[in-house]
């Protein structure tokens, strides 16, 4: 988990709940996204500074963080996800240093490389914000990324992108827009746009988006594109759609023996910081009903 608090630090929980204990240090600044390879090494993304470009380091056992090379250049660097083959692919929510900013877009830094950039495209690129907000949470299944448009006025969108052979991106396409989450109150509906944000994927390609402004958890079936919600703040206490969400951002399934139909989600808490009786910044344990991917 990446601390968003003006000091960063990569912090361990353990599946019931113990810790944090502190993995990793990296003084003032503020994190994005986190992805964790085959061999335990994590890999973190953040901002050092208010007018900086965005970095992306993997820190190994030793807790000490290496600068992957070229990731200085990626303008926003937000979310991770790694293939089968080891290449790790960065979202970048938009580019150029000031307004009109321009696209959005995915690189990609192979085993033992630097990052370059791999794809921008008009449908990875946010419309309606300042800045604006799109590619966001991306995942991996089958030869395929799956990539979050966070704000694509007045749509949300999952965009496929597939890896031709070459490793080189074919072209994208809207795979699924968001919809409306029943039960949201109209006057969260009023006051913000349907912004998804972080992704996961299970065994069958369904995808798991959380939408920040809507304070859910919402799965995409592989089959049809259909929505349905798998966790909301606004269902019955009773209900089992319940949990207890706040502005959700980063989502990601348990690779614990026994627990991999968890997913995990992170609070950024904004609602609370606002002075509105929500559940705040912290981590949300939600029973998915399948199992997540094996990390690649």
């Amino acid at each position: 988990v990446t601390a968003t608090t003006g000091h960063v630090q990569v912090w361990k929980y353990s599946p019931a709940g113990g810790g944090p204990d502190v993995v990793a240090d990296f003084g003032t600044g503020v994190a994005y996204g986190l992805a964790v390879d085959a061999n335990g090494d994590i890999y973190a993304a953040m901002r050092t500074g208010p007018t900086a470009n965005s970095l992306v380091y993997r820190v190994g056992r030793n807790g000490i963080p290496a600068l992957l090379p070229g990731t200085e250049n990626i303008v926003w660097a937000n979310s991770l996800a790694f293939d089968q083959r080891g290449n790790l692919y960065i979202t970048e929510t938009y580019s150029g240093s000031s307004a009109p900013y321009g696209q959005g877009g995915i690189w990609r830094v192979p085993p033992g490389g630097e990052a370059e950039i791999w794809l921008r495209d008009d449908l990875l690129t946010g419309i309606g914000g300042t800045p604006p907000a799109g590619a966001n949470g991306i995942g991996y299944y089958h030869g395929d990324l799956y990539v979050v448009n966070s704000l694509r006025y007045p749509k949300s969108l999952v965009v496929r992108v597939p890896i031709r052979p070459d490793g080189s991106p074919g072209q994208p396409d809207v795979w699924a827009e968001l919809s409306e989450v029943p039960g949201t109150p109209e006057g969260l509906r009023q006051l913000y746009p349907l912004m998804g944000d972080g992704l996961a994927l299970d065994v069958h390609g369904n995808v798991y988006v959380t939408v920040v402004t809507r304070c859910a958890v919402v799965r995409i079936n592989a089959e049809d594109h259909s929505q349905e919600t798998v966790a909301t703040l606004f269902a019955a206490p009773s209900d089992p759609l319940f949990a207890p969400l706040d502005a959700p951002n980063t989502i990601g399934f348990s690779t614990g023996k026994g627990g991999r139909q968890d997913v995990f989600v992170t609070n950024m808490g904004l609602f609370k910081a606002s002075g509105l009786p929500f559940p705040g910044r912290g981590i949300v344990k939600i029973e998915a009903g399948e199992p997540g991917l094996p990390l690649p």
